[in-house]
C-alpha cells in the first residue's frame, strides 16, 4: 500500500504535479476509481525497469483487473523472459517499446519479433539495437520503428528490394533512426530500384492505425508486386541522426 500518490497531468506543455496523502487505498483500488472517475477502460502503459520481472505476475494482473494495457515499455536491465512473461498473461496488449541495453539483440527473440503487433520500438540512444536485415524481415508489426547505429544504406536497399517482392506484409509505417557518422546516399538505397519522385510540395493523408492523420510531403514512390506503393521520407536530423520514414499506400 503506497504512503503517497503523484499525480501528473500536462497543461499546455507545462507538466503539473501534485502529490497526495494515501487515505488508506491499495494501488489495485486507486487504479479502478481513476478509471471509474474518468471513465476508461484502457490504461496507458505498463513500464517494466530492471528485474521487476520477478515479482508476482499473478498480482499484477489482479491489480489491473479488466483494464487493457495500450503499451509496454521495457527499459533498463529487463530481460527476454520479462518481455515473454508481460506478452503471454497480457496478450491484448499490442505496443510494446525495447529500451532495455539486455535486449539489443533481436535476434534473441525472433518469437516476438513475428507476432501480430501494431507497433514494435526497437532501441534508443541509451541502447540502441543490432538488428540485421533478416530479422527485420521478419517482423510483423503494422509500425516498425529501428534506432540503431549499425544499419548501412545496403541494408535498407536490400528491405526495400524483399517489401517490393512481399515480405513485411502487415507493415503500414517504418522509421528507421540511425545514429552514425558516415553519410547516407540515395542512389545506393535506391539501387536497382524503379521509383517516382513525387513532386516536392505535394501533400498526401496517411491515416496512423491509432487513427491519427500525418502530412506526407514529397518523397520517394516504389510500387509493390500486389499494387501497394511505398513512400520514402528522407530526414536529416541533428546530433549525426539520419532518419527514414516509410508510408505504405494500401
Amino acid at each position: 500500500m503506497p504512503d503517497r500518490v503523484i499525480a501528473m497531468r500536462d497543461d499546455d506543455n507545462r507538466r503539473i504535479m501534485a502529490q497526495y496523502q494515501n487515505p488508506g487505498l491499495s494501488i489495485q483500488q486507486w487504479l479502478a476509481n481513476f478509471l471509474y472517475i474518468f471513465s476508461r477502460t484502457e490504461i496507458w502503459y505498463l513500464k517494466f525497469a530492471r528485474e521487476t520481472c520477478k515479482f508476482d505476475m499473478s498480482s499484477l494482473m489482479e491489480t489491473i483487473g479488466t483494464a487493457t494495457v495500450n503499451a509496454f515499455y521495457f527499459y533498463d536491465e529487463c530481460g527476454i523472459e520479462c518481455v515473454r512473461m508481460a506478452l503471454r498473461q497480457f496478450p491484448d496488449t499490442k505496443i510494446v517499446f525495447v529500451y532495455s541495453r539486455n535486449l539489443d539483440d533481436p535476434s534473441r527473440y525472433k518469437d516476438i519479433l513475428i507476432q501480430n503487433l501494431d507497433g514494435l520500438i526497437l532501441g534508443c540512444r541509451s541502447a540502441l539495437t543490432r538488428i540485421e536485415h533478416d530479422d527485420i524481415l521478419i517482423i510483423n508489426s503494422k509500425e516498425i520503428v529501428v534506432g540503431s547505429g549499425i544499419i548501412t544504406d545496403k541494408i535498407i536497399n536490400r528491405f526495400l528490394k524483399h517489401w517490393k517482392e512481399g515480405s513485411n506484409p502487415r507493415m503500414e509505417r517504418a522509421i528507421f533512426l540511425i545514429l552514425d557518422r558516415q553519410h547516407h546516399y540515395r542512389n545506393a538505397i535506391f539501387k536497382g530500384l524503379n521509383f517516382h519522385e513525387a513532386p516536392f510540395d505535394q501533400t498526401r493523408h496517411f491515416t496512423h492505425f491509432s487513427g491519427e492523420i500525418l502530412e506526407v510531403v514529397g518523397g520517394y514512390d516504389i510500387r509493390r508486386v500486389d499494387g501497394s506503393v511505398l513512400t520514402v521520407i528522407f530526414e536529416q536530423g541533428n546530433n549525426d541522426v539520419f532518419g527514414l520514414t516509410f508510408y505504405v499506400w494500401g
